[in-house]
């Protein structure tokens, strides 16, 4: 009985002990992760920080970006726009006779041909009306291009006798006269063919020859082109 009593006691100090020793351990495995846990949220706070630091520099570089994106899709549109302006200015110059061009067709001459006399040359002179047939002719089979003597011919270029003298454009032309003319040679040559025109020049002791090649240039009009009396008319205007 008397031992019994003694082991109680001693019992009590050993649990007593060991709860203290299971409480401390766990205290300090407590503080431990209080401190670990503490010091990740100040570096994930940081890293974050710095996260957001980085977003917002990223952004402001974007919108840098999309301006510039922006501003060259706009400069891009105005050259493409102005580009395809002058590539339809040019189009209505070549077109209205503003411009020299060149390019295939034809050489054709209206000279004498060694048989007419003096009296014969006053008699069968080249007229007005002669030139006019024969530029109607090569404008009817394609013809793009054409001048006399250097004279380009437009919309309104005339072709009139003055005395025995021919004017194209209000200037004097002289015998012999070269027509250069671009654009279908083979349609061009037979067209001047089916009028007859190779022998009505004949009739008046002219030789009227053709020459094709690669390369016929034609100048530009140098006449005054600027519409005095005319202005275009707007939709819905009387």
């Amino acid at each position: 009985m008397f031992h019994l009593k003694r082991k109680i006691p001693l019992a009590i100090t050993i649990i007593s002990m060991t709860i203290g020793f299971m409480i401390s351990i766990q205290y300090h495995s407590t503080q431990e992760l209080l401190t670990l846990n503490s010091r990740d949220i100040t570096e994930l706070r940081t890293d974050l920080s710095k996260e957001m630091e980085r977003k917002e520099a990223l952004l402001k570089d974007l919108e840098k970006k999309q301006e510039l994106l922006s501003q060259y899709k706009n400069n891009s549109k105005n050259q493409e726009t102005t580009d395809i302006m002058k590539e339809e200015l040019n189009k209505a110059e070549i077109m209205a006779g503003l411009l020299p061009v060149k390019g295939k067709g034809l050489i054709i001459t209206i000279k004498s041909n060694g048989q007419t006399s003096s009296d014969q040359a006053i008699e069968n002179l080249v007229v007005d009306d002669d030139l006019r047939t024969l530029v109607n002719e090569l404008l009817a089979n394609g013809a793009q291009a054409i001048s006399i003597n250097g004279q380009r011919l437009v919309s309104n270029s005339a072709i009139r006798n003055v005395g025995n003298q021919i004017q194209v454009n209000n200037q004097f032309i002289h015998f012999p006269y070269q027509i250069n003319a671009i654009g279908d040679q083979e349609n061009m040559k037979a067209g001047l063919q089916v009028a007859g025109l190779f022998d009505y020049f004949k009739l008046l002791k002219k030789e009227l020859s053709i020459e094709k090649r690669d390369v016929v240039e034609v100048p530009a009009y140098v006449g005054d082109f600027h519409p005095k009396y005319m202005k275009p008319v707007k939709a819905g205007e009387k």
